[in-house]
């Protein structure tokens, strides 16, 4: 099975059972933890990609690090994740969660990379001009590439826009060596 979607069925999963329990914006909180703990902790991501280690123990290990932090269901889910033997793709079901969600709640997330930190002037002005092309509801997300040499990439809705000095350059580039 393709992993996107059995990212995506396992998400789908979750968040039917968050709204039946309505608890939707908790385990969306939850998701988040789990995301922030795969970012922080390698030994988190290696213990869950981890086929040498036996599922008891991975349930032990999982139960330690996260009861405490996340709601039952959230635990349970990982656990079940364990069971499936699916708990490698444990970040790509948070990353398809977090898709879902922001369907659900109409939220348009957007990420931008610059080639520096933008100001908050700029960033309300990308934000106006995304509105007024009829992107509402914005999550903005912004992170810094400084191989863009300058300009933008904005990501949303599967879409991408290449605003960079760095794709101008390649583009420029693969035009000379055509010449």
């Amino acid at each position: 099975m393709n992993n996107i979607k059995l990212a995506e069925r396992y998400a789908k999963s979750l968040l039917d059972v968050a709204t039946t329990r309505n608890i939707v914006d908790v385990i969306y909180k939850d998701v988040q933890y789990l995301k922030l703990l795969h970012s922080k902790s390698t030994d988190f991501r290696l213990l869950m990609s981890s086929p040498i280690v036996k599922p008891i123990k991975k349930n032990k290990i999982i139960e330690a690090i996260v009861q405490k932090e996340v709601n039952s269901l959230t635990s349970d889910f990982l656990k079940l994740l364990v069971a499936k033997t699916r708990e490698m793709y444990w970040y790509d079901i948070c990353l398809s969660f977090d898709k879902l969600y922001n369907k659900v709640k109409g939220i348009n997330a957007v990420h931008i990379t610059s080639a520096v930190d933008l100001s908050d002037d700029s960033k309300r002005y990308i934000e106006k001009k995304l509105n007024e092309a009829g992107i509402k509801n914005i999550a903005m997300v912004h992170t810094v590439n400084k191989d863009l040499i300058g300009g933008l990439v904005i990501e949303y809705n599967d879409r991408l826009l290449n605003l960079s000095v760095q794709r101008e350059l390649f583009e420029l580039k693969r035009t000379m060596s055509q010449c």
